[in-house]
């Protein structure tokens, strides 16, 4: 007989959202401006070793995610998070 799932406790929004923004600020205090990735830098580093420098702020970070509100807030190997703001210029007018 299979077990009966239990019942998750409640979510507190404001507390994640407190959480989410506090680790986007964290991510950002570690970037200053977006300089050009220097490709001898990068070359003899793993996919995942150049996004944990960039998360890290040893590499610059893709300016891109400034255009679309989106930041890189975590990666591991198989996983990487972005978090964001949805605002009206990234809306799709289609749903």
């Amino acid at each position: 007989m299979p077990a009966t799932a239990q019942p998750s406790a409640p979510i507190d929004a404001d507390a994640v959202l407190r959480e989410w923004i506090a680790r986007e600020d964290t991510v950002r205090a570690q970037h200053g401006a977006h300089p050009l990735l220097d490709a001898h830098a990068v070359a003899t580093l793993s996919g995942l070793q150049q996004f944990e420098a960039m998360l890290a702020g040893t590499l610059p970070r893709a300016p891109f995610g400034d255009t679309i509100g989106m930041l890189m807030v975590e990666v591991a190997h198989g996983r990487a998070v972005f978090q964001g703001r949805p605002s009206r210029s990234v809306y799709n007018p289609m749903g």
